[in-house]
């Protein structure tokens, strides 16, 4: 059953993150944004990068799990090796107690901790003609990439989904923290997500629950199709994401979301709805709850109960004197998700 108001319900109370969060991430990134620039030899500039700059970033399913905030720092280009550089921003981090203690250098960037609530990866990048460069400290290499591309391509999707592209992201990170059944990177499963959106016609993004069949329809056709893990940056041809899979765990993968695909179809294609909502509940939880479509309130059965409580009768009104002024209650309205500008670097 394509029960809108309780998907777009339980994607706002259940999976994205919440605006307290939001705020102490946001709070965290501008004191180690300030600290970079006035303690980082050749800073140049930082570019948040990843979910968080793509506003699909979800809250974590279990409350001690920790979420990655990609933070890209461009460097002056004087011909230092890419270990230098990783090693000159693992130094910086060093010159304040919070960051020196809670700091972890990895291949590819310096990850702050902030215990039970999230990670800074913090990557050094160098611009180079015209191309961007981050460092592979393990191997000494250069690898080049392009996050600001990626990040404008998937907001020109969304702007074509009208934000759905956005929620539907969101809902299928949700699926594979929650049944933790499948192994499949952010970056995959946004890919594969915005992909879907550039061959699908838009009239198919008429509503979540309609966005959420077409997007994953499209993907469970685009995996069955192939056989192993070739897929490609839409923004960086020459990179590809199939790094992120062995090939047990790409075959289950497919298997997994298949599964997912056809269990999405049938709660959508149920007519009967208290069974459409049993089947969302196996599939997202027992948080989600159909919903009333007159009065917007959350209904476990058509037998008067709310949540599956009995439900109060109601209170009856004041009646108001005749002279009185009448009293319009504001008109109920929903705002549609809007495209996310993008980031600006901040230099």
């Amino acid at each position: 059953m394509k029960d809108e108001p309780a998907l777009s319900k339980f994607l706002k109370d259940q999976v994205n993150l919440n605006q307290s969060r939001l705020d102490n991430a946001k709070g965290r990134l501008d004191t180690l944004k300030k600290h970079l620039k006035e303690n980082l030899e050749g800073f140049q500039g930082v570019e948040i990068q990843g979910s968080f700059a793509t506003k699909t970033i979800i809250k974590p399913v279990k409350e001690s799990n920790e979420y990655d905030i990609d933070l890209m720092v461009y460097l002056k280009d004087d011909g230092s090796s890419p270990q230098q550089y990783m090693n000159r921003v693992y130094e910086c981090l060093s010159e304040k107690k919070f960051y020196s203690d809670h700091r972890k250098q990895k291949s590819r960037c310096v990850t702050i901790v902030y215990a039970n609530q999230f990670r800074i990866d913090v990557v050094p990048c160098v611009e180079r003609k015209g191309s961007k460069w981050i460092c592979n400290s393990k191997d000494n290499a250069w690898e080049k990439t392009d996050g600001t591309a990626y990040r404008d391509w998937y907001n020109s999707q969304n702007s074509k989904s009208h934000g759905d592209l956005k929620r539907v992201t969101r809902l299928l990170k949700y699926l594979k923290q929650s049944k933790r059944t499948f192994t499949a990177d952010s970056i995959v499963l946004t890919t594969l997500a915005g992909m879907a959106v550039e061959d699908l016609p838009e009239g198919k993004f008429n509503s979540l629950p309609n966005s959420l069949e077409a997007i994953t329809e499209w993907i469970d056709g685009y995996l069955q199709k192939h056989p192993t893990a070739n897929l490609a940056n839409p923004a960086l041809k020459e990179e590809t994401f199939g790094r992120h899979w062995t090939d047990s765990q790409y075959q289950n993968f497919r298997e997994k979301f298949h599964g997912y695909t056809k269990r999405i179809q049938e709660a959508i294609a149920c007519q009967d709805a208290e069974k459409s909502e049993k089947l969302w509940q196996d599939l997202l939880g027992d948080s989600y709850r159909r919903t009333n479509q007159q009065n917007g309130k959350s209904s476990a059965s058509n037998n008067g109960s709310i949540n599956g409580s009995p439900a109060k009768p109601p209170v009856p009104k004041p009646t108001r004197p005749a002279t009185a002024a009448p009293i319009l209650a504001p008109a109920r309205t929903f705002t549609p998700t809007r495209p996310y500008a993008s980031p600006k670097k901040i230099l």
